[in-house]
Order: C-alpha cells, then structure tokens, then sequence
C-alpha cells in the first residue's frame, strides 16, 4: 500500500530491488551450507559434539566474511548492477536508479538473509535426520489476519497426527489438511470462509471454491510425489536428498503469512520409542 502510494512503478522498483538483494544473501548462505552439512553430518553421527560446534562456528564465521563484503559491494555498485542486470528495452536509465535507491536499505539486510539461509537449512536438516523421519513436511499459510495466525494454522497443520499419519502412507488425502485448517480456526476464533481457501500439495490444486479438486488421476500423480520426496527411515547417516513435502494455503482473510517445517509420523518412529526403556 506505501508503494503504491509513491507513485508509478514505485511497486515494481521495490519488487526488484528487494528480490536481488535476497538472492545476494541466499546465495551467501546457500553456498556455504551446501559445503557445510556434508561434513556436519559425518560427525554428529559419530558422537563428535567438539567438531560439529567447531564446524558450525567455523561456517558462522565465514557467513560473516562473505555476507559484510557482499552487503557493502551490494550497496556501492548498485547502479552498475541494476544497470547490467535489468537496463535493457523499457527498463531505462529511470527505472535503474528507482531500483537502485531502494537498494541501500535492503542491500543491508543481505547478511541477515545469509544467516537465515544457513540456520534455516540446520534446522530443516534436523528435522531431516530424526529418529523415523519417513517426509519433511513444509507448510505456507497466506491469507490470515496477522503473522502470529498464519504460523500457528501452518504448525497446526504440520503437528496434526491425521496430516503425518497420511504423508508417511503416501496418501493425498486432502481432507485431513482442511480439517486441521478449520480445527485450529474454530479454536482461535478465527473466521475463515471455505468459498475462499485454496490448498495445493505440491503443484496440484487439490481445494478451492469451497470444493475438492481431486480425481483419480490426480490422486495417483500426488501419491507418486509423496513417493519422490520420501526419505527411508531406516537409513542412518546424511539425508538421502533435500526435498520436501509443500503444502500452500491461501485464505484470502488478511495479509497475514506464516509458515511451519515438520515430519511425518512413522511406523519406524513409534518402534524407536517404544522398544526401550529410560
């Protein structure tokens, strides 16, 4: 609403400026995650507590080296930049500098954004190397009244035992997401009108309009997507890949977006903690 009362292209300067200095800063962290974990893994799997902080201080470190440099480079050779990237048929020398102003100030923030990246990959990893994890599970609410709502309907979602129980199986059923959705709406207060949600698992529309979309044909592609993104529980070590169950809700009652990362309810996981006794 600020931008569009800035004038024209005032949105779309601001767009732009803020998704390259997200990739500057997801690149950063990206970069040295990807170089990180391989080596993490190998030694909290050994019991090395000393080398896994060690490492993960190391890679804070270089975080830091990498983002303070980006950020300023960022921040002074905006113009040429921007120019390189983006100048070229309707994009002139007036969009450049409109995207380049903006840039002083998230350019800031591209070290905030190489943390977020590295610590959100840490903390999705270990989700990814729980006792049982058969499915990560990512959950994106949009469309609520506040922040605070979205994060808790999409943890809502994620913690539901129906919702993990129907993952681990590699079953779509799409009416275990609604109800987990209404569930927690009834118990907030919140007023969510059905004619309004829209739910995708991966990249099939499965609800909208107040109404399931979903054939047999579709049910056989999402559960060959359940399948592609499964990890085996019963295999140690480094996670078999990065991938992950996305589920997207849009509610269309606010502006409010929030999202939950979580796993799936196993066979492997109840056997794990009930064979033994503490």
């Amino acid at each position: 609403a600020m931008a569009t009362s800035l004038g024209a292209g005032s949105a779309a300067a601001l767009n732009y400026a803020y998704h390259l200095a997200l990739v500057v800063g997801q690149l950063s962290g990206l970069a040295v995650s990807t170089a990180l974990f391989p080596r993490l893994a190998e030694q909290v799997a050994a019991a090395d507590t000393a080398g896994a902080r060690a490492s993960l201080s190391s890679a804070l470190r270089f975080v830091w080296m990498v983002g303070l440099p980006a950020t300023c480079g960022l921040i002074l050779l905006r113009t040429p930049i921007v120019r390189l990237l983006f100048e070229h048929g309707a994009f002139d020398q007036a969009a450049t500098a409109a995207v380049s102003g903006p840039l002083i100030w998230y350019g800031l923030a591209v070290l905030a954004d190489a943390l977020c990246e590295l610590t959100g990959r840490l903390a999705t990893d270990i989700i990814r190397n729980g006792e049982g994890t058969g499915h990560v599970i990512h959950v994106r609410v949009s469309g609520l009244p506040d922040n605070a709502s979205a994060r808790a309907a999409a943890k809502a979602i994620v913690n539901s035992p129906l919702v993990k129980t129907a993952v681990y199986g590699n079953d779509p059923n799409v009416g275990r997401i609604l109800s987990a959705l209404g569930d927690y709406a009834g118990n907030a207060g919140l007023s969510i009108e059905p004619d309004k949600v829209r739910i995708e698992v991966g990249s099939e529309i499965v609800y909208a309009a107040g109404a399931f979309e979903i054939d047999r044909e579709k049910e056989i592609r999402l559960s060959e997507y359940l399948k592609s993104v499964a990890l085996n529980p019963r295999l140690r070590g480094y996670p078999q890949h990065q991938r992950s169950v996305e589920i997207r809700i849009a509610c269309e009652s606010g502006a409010g977006e929030g999202e939950a990362i979580g796993a799936d309810l196993s066979d492997q996981y109840v056997r794990e903690n009930a064979d033994y006794r503490t």
